[in-house]
């Protein structure tokens, strides 16, 4: 929210919090009408007529701002329920003397297609990780596997 929204919102609450004293003041305090009720019991009931309005007010506005992060939170989710979703199924090693040959099979879990794949293997011992797979060489679809072995 900006602040010119703000402020057309925050706005109208300071006119209205400064002219309804003011006219309050002048048409029912301030005047010669003949009236069954004493200026107490006005105030009374102005200040509770008053409140109930703004306190719905501002209920009103906490609804509908909850809606809208609510309309927001669900977009967001709707977008993770379908990106794609990959894990290594059965990963099993080997060794060779000084050389430790892993397999393992990938598969696209998710509901959509995942795409230029990169994956890497990291080791304490390496100066950078290597990579296992290229960018671009698998796309996996909804429930693909690809079996990877290094």
């Amino acid at each position: 929210m900006d602040n010119k929204e703000k402020m057309r919102i925050i706005l109208p609450f300071i006119v209205l919090a400064i002219c309804v004293p003011i006219i309050v003041d002048f048409f029912i305090f301030g005047n010669s009408f003949h009236s069954n009720i004493s200026n107490e019991s006005w105030t009374g009931f102005l200040g509770s007529f008053l409140g109930s309005i703004i306190g719905g007010g501002c209920t009103c506005w906490a609804v509908i701002k909850q809606k809208q992060y609510a309309d927001e939170q669900r977009k967001l989710d709707e977008v993770a329920e379908i990106r794609p979703y990959i894990v290594a199924v059965s990963p099993s090693d080997v060794k060779f003397g000084d050389m430790l040959e892993l397999h393992f099979i990938i598969q696209n879990i998710g509901l959509n297609s995942a795409c230029d794949i990169e994956i890497y293997a990291i080791n304490l011992d390496w100066k950078e990780p290597k990579k296992i797979i290229e960018q671009g060489k698998y796309c996996l679809t909804v429930n693909s596997k690809v079996e990877v072995q290094f």
